[in-house]
């Protein structure tokens, strides 16, 4: 039996595409972008499209892995979930009781996480005493960079950017990560909107 069924893209990028996955046999065996989605128009970035490719991939990591011998080796051995959790916890009671929870500082971030994965480990971090960490050290200080130099952070409307009359692409490699804003650019080009990349490389959105 197949089916198709709508979902959305869980990745990070500005595009949140709208997708269709066909279903065989309780299985994914197919993703596409969805042509009825007035952003996403029928097309999606080929990382999503091999998505059933990786999820069902017989290299995909499905039980912890321990390190052994030297780090950058790249040898590890599988390790039962009991054995991965004593280890780690016993790891972080020995720094605990030797320096103090300050010593351990929560690093983690992705726009992929949901609310519970994004903050619930944050009440097992205060309450062991770590560290605090304004979360992550890259979205902030991004934040502080257009503070300083635009203002208050806001989205814009990506989809009026086809009426600009000058766009300015500023770190932004549009052509492999935000492949939907690309029509609305050619677009704005056919009207006879001047389009500017400001980057420390050449790359393809510049050739763009």
């Amino acid at each position: 039996m197949e089916e198709i069924k709508r979902s959305v893209c869980a990745l990070d990028c500005p595009d949140c595409c709208s997708l269709l996955v066909t279903v065989r046999d309780g299985k994914a065996v197919k993703v596409t972008g969805d042509p009825e989605h007035p952003y996403t128009k029928g097309f999606i970035c080929r990382k999503v499209e091999l998505y059933p490719e990786r999820v069902y991939s017989p290299y995909r990591v499905m039980k912890p892995m321990r390190r052994v011998g030297k780090k950058g080796d790249g040898r590890f051995e599988p390790v039962s979930w009991d054995e991965a959790l004593d280890d780690i916890s016993g790891r972080l009671r020995d720094i605990i009781d030797q320096w103090g929870g300050e010593a351990i500082l929560p690093y983690s971030y992705a726009g992929t996480l949901g609310l519970v994965h994004r903050n619930f480990p944050q009440r097992f971090f205060h309450n062991i005493g770590a560290s605090r960490l304004d979360r992550t050290i890259c979205v902030h200080t991004a934040y502080a960079g257009w503070e300083a130099t635009v203002g208050q952070v806001i989205g814009n409307d990506t989809e009026t950017a086809s009426e600009s009359d000058f766009v300015v692409l500023w770190g932004c490699n549009a052509v492999t990560t935000n492949i939907h804003l690309l029509p609305i650019l050619q677009e704005a080009r056919s009207r006879g909107a001047r389009i500017i990349s400001i980057d420390p490389y050449a790359n393809r959105t510049a050739k763009f």
